[in-house]
């Protein structure tokens, strides 16, 4: 029996940009701790999959990294324009 593709979840929306949930695989459907993808269809490894540790400002609370932090961190990417819709990510990940 084939599978079939389901769009992976939203983590958030603002501004009109949407930020996907990430997965190890195409056959995963537990999202990974730290990855997001501004493209719905982006695959696993893509251009689009960005980590949340290296947008500028992202800081580990306590040790626990919570996920009020990923979604602050992510808001002022997108304010900033450094995160886009449809859009590959280019982070300088050596800063």
């Amino acid at each position: 029996m084939p599978w079939e593709w389901i769009e992976p979840e939203v983590f958030l929306t603002h501004r009109g940009v949407r930020i996907f949930h990430a997965y190890k695989d195409e056959l995963s459907d537990v999202p990974l701790e730290f990855w997001y993808s501004t493209f719905s269809t982006a695959g696993p490894g893509s251009p689009y999959e960005f980590d949340v540790r290296d947008l500028p400002g992202y800081r580990s609370r306590y040790g626990a990294d919570e996920i009020s932090e990923h979604e602050r961190v992510v808001k002022a990417a997108i304010d900033t324009g450094l995160l886009q819709s449809d859009t590959a990510v280019t982070l300088d990940r050596h800063a």
